[in-house]
């Protein structure tokens, strides 16, 4: 039997939080030079023009997820450090909120990262798909699930 079992009497709620769940453009298979690669020659893309490609993809993406965070009556909470305790805002968020139920929080950073990128190497004179640390947007979403039992 789990915790919320044995205490189901005493519990109002449960606060589920996706700690870490980056959404800032990327797909873990992404991340190999083969698979990116790919990717672009999949959609068309050259590698002259990938940085239109990626700033156009970026923007679908990031005013989707500010769509679906306006559209669930939620502010995105803006970090200027990814070292802020985190919990410690949602939960302040929800104390200002105790009955919401699904999204409770946004919070946004930005943060080091690897990404895949295209860049001119200056031996062969040619542009190539390389890997590099780089500072990328993360979204945290943290969600609400109430189960009243009374």
């Amino acid at each position: 039997m789990n915790i919320i079992e044995q205490n189901k009497e005493k519990i109002n709620g449960v606060l589920e939080t996706f700690d870490r769940m980056i959404i800032n453009g990327y797909f873990l298979n992404l991340c190999n030079y083969r698979h990116f690669l790919y990717y672009l020659i999949q959609n068309d893309v050259k590698l002259v023009d990938f940085y239109k490609f990626a700033q156009k993809e970026t923007e679908i993406l990031c005013n989707h997820i500010d769509n679906y965070i306006k559209s669930n009556n939620v502010e995105t909470i803006y970090l200027n450090s990814g070292k802020i305790n985190k919990n410690e805002i949602v939960m302040n968020e929800l104390e200002k909120k105790p009955n919401k139920v699904g999204l409770i929080s946004a919070l946004s950073a930005v943060e080091i990262c690897n990404t895949m990128t295209v860049k001119p190497n200056h031996e062969t004179e040619k542009l190539e798909v390389t890997s590099r640390p780089t500072k990328c947007k993360h979204y945290y979403f943290y969600r609400c699930v109430l189960d009243y039992r009374r």
